[in-house]
């Protein structure tokens, strides 16, 4: 499903790298073809001369996998929106690009201009942030991999999920989430965890993941990888984002949430609600690549933070149906919305975020 790579491209300083080493072995392993490895000081440069003649350099993007030793910031702050309620995310950089190819997905326009994938070797960097990060920071810190990835969508090369699974497992002040569309658990199934890892998932219904999600893991294969981490000890999240309103959206939304009462609501710590919203650059990609057609076409206003989202009545009546439909199958789970204001906070629940959950309790 994942691992389709032509070509993969290492500076010379990082070749040698143990890291590195182990990925390119377990990728001749796992990848359904033969692929280059290139040696380059210019990695994103020697990318960009193989997709020049590309017809859709972002699909293609998705065949060239760049390891690096990464200079950027290891550590930061979910960025959020001006005017928009955050919940006091923070994530971590230790993959840019993903091989699934939503077509709403905001990646589309972060990595237009290096649209290839790429993986940090530089985890022990991270980990001593981390460590004086949290000595440095008083309360709870709510963090994660999957802002500019999937959390787990290339586990089986880079065993990143692992080792952040057994690092977070001995710190008192972090809550740490993998974030997913995979089914790739395996490595995760035999840690001991601690309960300081959860492990969600985006979720749709599956002619929603059939029409707009390729190459990411069914509704089906999604819920039994659910299961699987649930036995080993875990618990687990919800993205009901984006939330798409197609023709029948609501019996099809009823149906997913019958679908994941397959999964104990105990072991649900938190459930996420998103209107499908995207950018006009993400639009303009959209349009350029042929692809989500059926979104575009649906009706969209361009609202104050740039994005194009739902009429706010409709997002209401979104919100307010999906959340009466999972406050039944799961009472006990904390509902948020992502990315939105406080207006809409208020139609909806009747109330803003209460600081004291385990959500909107961490530090900010």
């Amino acid at each position: 499903m994942f691992y389709r790579f032509t070509t993969v491209i290492v500076a010379p300083d990082d070749r040698e790298n143990a890291y590195a080493q182990e990925i390119l072995g377990r990728l001749k392993e796992v990848n359904d073809r033969p692929f280059e490895v290139v040696e380059s000081d210019a990695p994103y440069q020697a990318a960009g001369e193989l997709l020049k003649k590309a017809d859709d350099p972002l699909l293609a993007g998705k065949q060239i996998l760049i390891l690096e030793s990464y200079k950027g910031e290891l550590i930061k702050k979910c960025p959020g929106t001006d005017g928009f309620l955050c919940c006091n995310y923070y994530t971590l950089n230790i993959q840019k690009g993903c091989t699934i190819d939503c077509y709403y997905c905001i990646l589309q326009e972060y990595l237009r201009n290096n649209p290839v994938l790429s993986i940090n070797l530089n985890l022990l960097d991270l980990f001593e942030k981390l460590d004086r990060y949290a000595e440095e920071t008083k309360g709870l810190i709510r963090i994660g991999t999957g802002e500019l990835t999937d959390s787990l969508h290339l586990e089986r090369i880079t065993h990143s999920g692992k080792m952040l699974v057994e690092y977070f497992a001995k710190k008192k002040n972090y809550l740490f989430e993998l974030k997913t569309k995979s089914d790739e658990v395996e490595t995760l199934l035999n840690l001991d965890h601690k309960e300081k890892t959860l492990i969600s998932w985006s979720v749709n219904p599956q002619s929603i993941i059939d029409c707009f999600e390729p190459f990411s893991a069914s509704l089906q294969e999604r819920i039994t990888a659910m299961k699987k981490v649930i036995q080993a000890g875990y618990k687990v999240g919800f993205h009901f984002d984006p939330l798409v309103m197609v023709d029948g959206w609501e019996d099809l939304y009823k149906e997913l949430i019958e679908q994941l009462s397959e999964i104990p609501a105990e072991s649900v710590l938190w459930i996420s609600m998103g209107g499908l919203r995207y950018s006009p650059e993400v639009r303009e990609v959209m349009f350029r690549r042929d692809s989500g057609i059926g979104l575009l076409q649906q009706p969209f206003v361009l609202h104050e933070d740039r994005k194009y989202r739902y009429h706010h009545n409709e997002r209401i009546r979104l919100f307010k149906t999906i959340n009466g439909l999972l406050k039944k199958r799961f009472p006990q789970s904390d509902i948020y919305l992502c990315m939105e204001n406080r207006r809409t906070w208020d139609e909806v629940f009747g109330t803003l975020p209460d600081k004291k959950s385990i959500l909107w309790g961490c530090n900010g």
